[in-house]
């Protein structure tokens, strides 16, 4: 599975996945300006799952349609907290990200939605 990280979430999600054996780029190190269409199409095009603090990234998959290869949401998620609730994510769910689903995690709760829901 390939992880594109957006810039608020930053380089240690990267390392931390890249260390695990996966593939992951980071958007800082392309353009940091990049318009979340823009991030959402180039995660789309090379089959990446994105991650993201954004809610934005869930409008643009549900209300405008655009099309995604799954999106892992940490929103107001403390940065020590984020590569804890990273694991349980890829340990549990793993299945509903390879079929493109929005996961949300929020403070322990995740929420999933489904690729075609919204």
């Amino acid at each position: 599975m390939k992880f594109l990280v957006d810039v608020c979430v930053g380089q240690a999600i990267r390392d931390y996945l890249v260390q695990k054996g996966y593939e992951a780029r980071l958007v800082a190190d392309s353009d940091p300006r990049m318009s979340d269409l823009e991030i959402l199409t180039w995660a789309y095009q090379e089959k990446r799952v994105l991650i993201t603090l954004d809610k934005d990234f869930g409008a643009l998959a549900f209300q405008v349609g655009v099309p995604h290869a799954g999106v892992i949401r940490l929103p107001n998620v403390p940065r020590q907290k984020r590569l804890e609730l990273l694991e349980i994510v890829l340990t549990h769910y793993l299945t509903a990200l390879q079929k493109q689903a929005v996961i949300t995690v929020k403070r322990g709760k995740i929420r999933i939605t489904p690729r075609g829901v919204g």
